[in-house]
C-alpha cells in the first residue's frame, strides 16, 4: 500500500513480487480534470460528472 510514488512503485512490483499476496492501490485524481468530466466514467466518476453538471463552477475547484 502506498500513496503517489510509493504506490507508483508498488503497482510496479505487484505482479512480480511473491512475497506480496494483496494490493492496494491509492490513485490521487489530479490531472486533466476538463477531460476527467467529458470521458465515459461509471461509479464515482459519473457522481462528479453529474455534479459538474449541476454546479458549473466544480470545475475551478477540481483544479486544486
Amino acid at each position: 500500500m502506498g500513496i503517489s510514488f510509493g504506490g507508483g512503485i508498488g503497482a510496479l512490483a505487484v505482479p512480480w513480487e511473491p512475497r506480496i499476496a494483496p494490493g492496494h492501490l491509492n490513485v490521487p485524481t489530479f490531472g486533466h480534470q476538463s477531460l476527467r468530466l467529458q470521458l465515459p466514467t461509471t461509479g464515482s466518476g459519473s457522481a462528479v460528472q453529474t455534479f459538474a453538471r449541476r454546479h458549473v463552477h466544480v470545475a475551478e475547484t477540481l483544479a486544486y
